[in-house]
């Protein structure tokens, strides 16, 4: 099994991927507070694990950016 990605970037795939598993769960997170919280009285949160640290050399400007849409949806995605 290759990869099927035309130009995988083995340095810099995995903060796009983060990015979008983040944006994901906030999605999920703001409809289950919506429709099931209230009722369930349920906790919500998110688990990264990543072995991958910032390598400035090679990512330069490529780190994904949130919008500051995105950056409400994010704050709100998790309950302490």
């Amino acid at each position: 099994m290759g990869s099927k990605t035309k130009n995988p970037k083995p340095a810099t795939d995995p903060y796009p991927a983060t990015h979008h598993i983040i944006l994901a769960h906030s999605a999920a997170a703001a409809k289950h507070k919506e429709n099931y919280q209230p009722i369930q009285n349920g906790e919500i949160g998110i688990s990264l694990i990543s072995h991958f640290f910032p390598k400035k050399a090679l990512v330069r400007d490529g780190f994904p950016r949130f919008s500051e849409e995105k950056k409400d949806l994010v704050k709100g995605a998790y309950d302490l």
